[in-house]
């Protein structure tokens, strides 16, 4: 027997926690604090105690999400106080063992861990990102370092304090690393999202970045670790994604209308700087002429070259080179989120000369958009007024439009026209083409433009083919009697 009552000890009638140290005769070493606990819900009694943090070989010495250290629990199957001190006691003697042997194989795998490959791969990222002063790196580091630790690092519990997902594989060598735990993985972030969206989504999209942290993580493993089957993240459901708010064609001919009429004409003719400074214009005046010849000009970008919402502040006039010829073409470059240059040229005809007439005007200033606002800051005022105008504008003559209103629509407006316009674009190589010069993936095009395209071409076919139909005649002649 591995405890005996100590002389002249009575246990408390109404105790709900007590230290078996306090109570019992132990022989052999234990943790200090181990105790006992009973739970109202349950008449089982528990066993807890808190592992002293260099014999801990949880993650973080298993702080949970406030950082505060969290016991280890486990059910004694008894309400017999006596009883549940003795199964307490083989218990904690089996969970410092085996923590210690945790202990010191996670010394030994440390720099081979998942963990470790982390933060290799984070490094070097960083390293790449940090030269790029056109990204906002302190963003993609906090973002990247807490998607890690929110998905990977942070374990998760039901309210009987009982763990969900256990994180003490990343502590392991990344060999041993398996199926389950990535699909442990998936599921925390699935559960976490469902609960915060209250059931809309299953967060395909955040499974998706889990995902490709995997990859590339195993991609630098398998330089490293020769003869070795990394496992692949779990497949999963794709959530529905919805239809992109866009304008449809006379939307957007007469949203573009409007602005031309609010600048009173202005952005369709050869200015010269000082004539484009000399525009009436009030900086607290969003609603100004020379803003609306700024709102024109960046449409325009956007209209033929697809450009992300996040680049429109950055976009300079020297980006920008029309190529002398007969051919109608345009070269726009500008740096991605690598750092790298990426160059891109109009599908659409016009170009040369809409380019041409904004570079005489904007062509001496640092920026193509609202030149004189503040860029000091991450937060310019360059989106919000592209927002408010385009807004304004949209209420005018659109009052029926429902969806978005904002700069990431217009993207969405320019790729869905564009494929509207051109089929040859939907399939194949040419869309493959197009994809590479607009700097986005074909699945991304497939998922947000060309399935809903599809799906509105194959309705509109079949309300044409069937018509009212046999039942649909048959049920208007028995309303008309």
């Amino acid at each position: 027997m591995g405890v005996s009552p100590i002389r002249g000890t009575k246990l408390p009638d109404d105790w709900t926690t007590i230290r078996i140290q306090d109570y019992w005769n132990v022989r052999g070493q234990i943790s200090g604090d181990l105790r006992l606990r009973r739970r109202k819900d349950s008449p089982n009694i528990q066993g807890e105690f808190l592992p002293l943090p260099e014999e801990d070989p949880r993650p973080n010495q298993g702080r949970g999400n406030n950082g505060k250290r969290l016991t280890i629990r486990n059910s004694l199957r008894t309400s017999d106080p006596f009883t549940a001190a003795e199964k307490a006691v083989e218990w904690n003697k089996q969970v410092l063992n085996k923590n210690k042997i945790l202990v010191e194989e996670g010394a030994d795998d440390s720099e081979f861990s998942v963990e470790a490959y982390f933060q290799k791969w984070f490094a070097e990222e960083s390293r790449t990102r940090e030269k790029d002063t056109t990204q906002n790196f302190s963003r993609w580091r906090n973002d990247n370092q807490s998607f890690w630790d929110l998905n990977f690092v942070q374990p998760t519990f039901d309210s009987d304090g009982n763990i969900l997902y256990d994180p003490s594989w990343i502590k392991k060598h990344i060999s041993k690393a398996t199926k389950r735990h990535l699909k442990n993985v998936e599921q925390k972030i699935e559960i976490r999202v469902v609960e915060k969206t209250k059931g809309k989504t299953t967060g395909t999209g955040t499974k998706e970045q889990a995902k490709t942290l995997w990859n590339k993580l195993v991609e630098i493993a398998e330089l490293e670790i020769d003869g070795h089957a990394f496992p692949t993240f779990p497949t999963f459901d794709i959530d529905i994604t919805p239809e992109c708010s866009h304008l449809r064609v006379e939307q957007f001919k007469a949203v573009l209308d409007y602005i031309i009429s609010a600048s009173n004409g202005a952005c369709t003719k050869s200015l010269t700087e000082d004539e484009y400074y000399n525009l009436p214009h009030k900086f607290q005046n969003v609603l100004s002429t020379r803003n609306w010849v700024d709102l024109y000009d960046a449409v325009m970008v956007q209209w033929f070259f697809f450009t992300r919402s996040q680049d429109m502040k950055r976009i300079k006039p020297e980006m920008f080179s029309v190529v002398e010829g007969d051919e109608d073409k345009v070269i726009f470059r500008i740096k991605g989120k690598t750092g790298l240059l990426k160059e891109s040229e109009n599908y659409r005809n016009g170009a040369t000369s809409v380019v041409s007439k904004i570079l005489k005007r904007k062509g001496n200033l640092e920026y193509l958009v609202f030149p004189d606002v503040d860029r000091s800051t991450q937060k310019s005022g360059v989106d919000k007024k592209l927002n408010q105008l385009l807004k304004h504008a949209i209420n005018e003559v659109c009052p029926e439009y429902r969806g978005d209103m904002d700069w990431t629509m217009m993207r969405h407006t320019t790729f869905r026209l564009t494929f509207e316009e051109d089929e040859d674009l939907q399939s194949g190589k040419r869309l493959t083409e197009f994809a590479r010069n607009a700097h986005t993936s074909v699945a991304m095009l497939e998922k947000h433009y060309l399935k809903p395209l599809r799906d509105a071409k194959a309705a509109s076919q079949s309300r044409k083919k069937i018509g009212l139909g046999a039942w649909g005649k048959m049920y208007l002649k028995k309303r008309v009697k």
